[in-house]
């Protein structure tokens, strides 16, 4: 008779190696819904760069997206794996362009480009720190106070902004002229309203 240890360890050993193999031959049903798939946006708007829809959504033209892709891809780009192919640096640094030119939620931008908002809380901000790193020295501040100074005078000068030294954005405000107010009060309105958002020079209109 065999020995009862020796028995027992034997069953054991072959059970384990069925359930694993079990498991390897099992496959999973669902690794990301049929939503998230397909990212095809990208490649259609390229198309359509003479309309400017390109233009609009990543705010540049396909050659400054590409010259911009070329210098950071390589810092911005994942491995694909067994269970999945990685999100390509296109996809990356068109996602992080819109979220910095609209501010929509990841919620809200995850329908777009079809990619978790989970997996966005990740890729935005090491594709910020990728262009930070890349375009650092293309970016110059004014450095004495002459150069500020000239740069509040452009502001009056060409906006009517006094004590300005730089714009972020421009936003265009729109509003109804209240009551019997005039067009010109209209647009006082507009521009004093648009002075204090963090935006730039604004086009006030009246409608």
């Amino acid at each position: 008779m065999p020995n009862r240890k020796v028995v027992i360890a034997g069953a054991a050993f072959i059970f384990m190696y069925l359930l694993t193999e079990d498991r390897k031959r099992r496959k999973r049903r669902w690794w990301k819904t049929k939503l998230y798939k397909i990212r095809s946006l990208l490649v259609e708007l390229k198309s359509q760069h003479i309309s400017g829809q390109y233009k609009n959504f990543t705010r540049m033209s396909p050659t400054d997206f590409e010259y911009l892709l070329t210098i950071i891809a390589p810092k911005i780009s994942r491995q694909d794996t067994i269970m999945r192919s990685a999100i390509s640096p296109q996809d990356r640094l068109a996602l992080t362009l819109r979220f910095l030119a609209t501010g929509d939620s990841y919620t809200s931008l995850q329908y777009t480009f079809r990619i978790l908002k989970q997996s966005m809380s990740c890729i935005v901000p090491e594709v910020c720190e990728a262009i930070i790193e890349a375009l650092k020295e293309n970016i110059k501040m004014p450095t004495t106070e002459s150069e500020w100074i000239q740069i509040s005078k452009k502001f009056d000068e060409l906006w009517n902004f006094p004590h300005c030294a730089g714009a972020m954005d421009g936003k265009h405000v729109i509003l109804e002229a209240p009551g019997a107010a005039s067009a010109s009060e209209g647009c006082g309105i507009a521009a004093a309203l648009a002075a204090t958002s963090p935006g730039g020079p604004p086009t006030a209109r009246t409608d």
